[in-house]
């Protein structure tokens, strides 16, 4: 026997829902953002979007160009949790942001509408008069001054929401754009980053351009690291079962289990499985760093391990601070908006803990996990990312641990690989610098030869070394027998013939008697006493080295013996006048190198010239010397 029903209870307090609204959670940022979005839902395809921020008279004004909004559309606006069926993949999922964002971001606001197959429509909103929101919104056609003000900025159709501007919204228009936002806000705050994976949509303040930020779009990365992998989500409706993520790379699949062993499983050759799969897209990048950190024309090793951004893209955004925002984060990406972001395996400490290696791929390595959903209040991905009603407050919740696991393992495997490259570089690099070494110095010892006096090469004798000819003394000092006067074969000198009596006598000049100039006495140019380059104390290079003509062969008339008439030298062993060294091109005697000039010279060497000088004997340092 059944009970009988005395009531029905249930419903919903009208008044209570106002009051829970200023306990939505929603802050200033990400109020607009929800106005945003709604724009965003409502663009024309193939148009771009242009949202503007425009103070006028104490009021700051959001206007759009999106299609705007027919009555029956602009009725739903304020609807508390409507339920959008367009399937079109909006932002929209409660039929709660714009509502929530209007009651937290003023007391009183006006909205005005148009759609380009419909008329202007006007709605103004005093939430002090509102006690239920059954009834609460009046929408009328646009009177004359409100067409008037929408067409100032917008000839087309769009939305044009307008409220006081107040301190608080005054604070987040300076915050968002001003030169670094992110050393005031967090990534998830910043109107340039939620939206910075839209195309053709820009954002202005005044004349004044939001900032985009987007890690993963035209930047130059290093070694062309920007890399995309597909996850494909399984969502198990069995008890038994245990939704998972899988992947596929180089033809081989990975996966992981959710649950408390949650660790990557693979490679297999087979799907883990043919259940119906959510596809995610998991991007990864690394984008070029600054060369103090990383030279790829000088590479080595990075030994920095701060936490401080080390490129020149994030530093436009970032500045030189350290920034949490970059250590082991995850940016969530819902239908190409940002809607937050979630810690990945632990950060990277500040100072001497962890290594570079470890520090490189928590704080250089960019992620983000993309996905797209329904706008109805039953997709499934929402569902399993437990996406609320304040999506743009949203952190990947930590029960999600095969998520989670999936994209530390892949940073880890991409990190190594980009670290390896930087590896490889550095020992091709040194490889290079060695062999540029090695090659230079071959230059250098093909520049500079070991000379002739250091090798046991004789110069031909028939050719009068330039040792010699370079340091020869005065032509007017030397007898004519060493000169260009030395006399033709055929022609006795004047010294021998005309003075010289009977060819059996010999002549005073030639005895023991004879004139100073063929005696011992002869002068010192010719005698003991001569200067060193020419006597026994020239250097070597003079004297055992020098060709015959200059030496022990030289002709009899320079010796103390005068030759017999018959055995004048003839003339095929007389140095040709052409051979013997033009008086105009022997320096003076008084440039010879002496004790001095060789300490000057020895001054003038390089590092590596000295080194081998001073490993030379006397013998060879003299050649040196007698060459310089």
């Amino acid at each position: 026997m059944s009970r009988q029903v005395i009531h029905k209870a249930g419903g919903v307090s009208a008044r209570g829902v106002l009051n829970m609204m200023a306990f939505s959670g929603l802050i200033t940022a990400t109020c607009f953002f929800e106005l945003i979005d709604n724009a965003i839902d409502w663009r024309i395809p193939s148009k771009k979007l242009t949202i503007k921020f425009i103070i006028e008279n104490g009021m700051i004004m959001l206007i759009d160009n999106s299609s705007g909004m027919m009555l029956d559309t602009f009725i739903k606006m304020f609807l508390l949790y409507n339920e959008d069926t367009s399937q079109d993949g909006r932002g929209g999922k409660c039929g709660y942001g714009s509502k929530g964002a209007l009651y937290k971001l003023s007391k009183r606001f006006t909205i005005i509408t148009k759609h380009s197959q419909d008329e202007y429509y006007t709605q103004i909103t005093n939430w002090k008069d509102i006690e239920t929101l059954d009834g609460a919104f009046d929408i009328r056609l646009s009177y004359k001054e409100e067409v008037d003000l929408f067409k100032k900025y917008n000839k087309e159709s769009g939305t044009l929401i307008k409220m006081p501007y107040t301190d608080e919204i005054k604070e987040f228009i300076n915050s968002q754009f001003c030169e670094f936002p992110f050393t005031k806000l967090s990534i998830a705050d910043y109107m340039g980053s939620v939206y910075g994976f839209h195309n053709d949509i820009e954002i202005l303040y005044e004349q004044e351009k939001i900032r985009f930020y987007n890690p993963f779009k035209d930047n130059t990365y290093l070694y062309d690291s920007n890399e995309s992998i597909i996850l494909n989500l399984i969502i198990s409706n069995d008890p038994q079962k245990k939704d998972m993520v899988y992947w596929n790379i180089g033809g081989e699949y990975y996966y992981v289990k959710c649950g408390n062993k949650c660790k990557v499983n693979g490679p297999k050759t087979e799907k883990p499985s043919t259940d119906y799969a959510y596809k995610m897209e998991l991007q990864l990048s690394c984008i070029k760093p600054v060369d103090s950190y990383f030279d790829v024309n000088n590479p080595k090793i990075p030994d920095n391990t701060g936490l401080t951004v080390q490129d020149e893209y994030r530093k436009t955004y970032f500045g030189d601070n350290i920034h949490n925002d970059t250590n082991s984060k995850l940016l969530i990406v819902r239908n190409n908006t940002l809607i937050g972001k979630t810690t990945v395996g632990k950060e990277a400490q500040q100072g001497g803990k962890g290594s570079a290696r470890d520090k490189f791929e928590k704080t250089k390595i960019n992620m983000l996990l993309r996905f797209t959903s329904k706008s109805d209040q039953k997709d499934e991905l929402d569902k399993h990312f437990h996406v609320q009603q304040n999506k743009h407050q949203y952190n990947l919740p930590k029960e999600l641990c095969h998520i989670h696991k999936a994209c530390a393992y892949l940073r880890e495997q991409f990190s190594q690989q980009i670290w390896k490259k930087m590896d490889d570089a550095c020992s091709a690099h040194n490889n290079k610098m060695a062999i540029k070494i090695q090659k230079a110095y071959k230059k250098y010892l093909i520049r500079r030869p070991v000379p002739d006096q250091f090798t046991d090469k004789v110069p031909d004798s028939d050719k009068v070394p330039d040792q010699v000819t370079d340091k020869v003394p005065d032509s007017d000092k030397v007898p004519d027998q060493v000169t260009d006067k030395v006399p033709d074969s055929d022609k006795v000198p004047d010294q021998v013939t005309d003075k010289v009596p009977d060819s059996d006598k010999v002549p005073d000049q030639v005895t023991d008697k004879v004139p100073h100039q063929v005696t011992d006495k002869v002068p010192d140019q010719v005698t003991d006493k001569v200067p060193d380059q020419v006597t026994d104390k020239v250097p070597d290079q003079v004297t055992d080295k020098v060709p015959d003509q200059v030496t022990d062969k030289v002709p009899d008339q320079v010796t103390d013996k005068v030759p017999d008439s018959d055995k004048v030298p003839d003339s095929d062993k007389v140095p040709d006048s052409d051979k013997v060294p033009d008086s105009d091109k022997v320096p003076d005697s008084d440039k010879v190198p002496d004790s001095d000039k060789e300490q000057q010279l020895y001054n003038l060497m390089s590092y590596e010239q000295k080194k081998i000088y001073d490993s030379m004997t006397s013998h060879q340092k003299s050649l040196v010397m007698f060459r310089r």
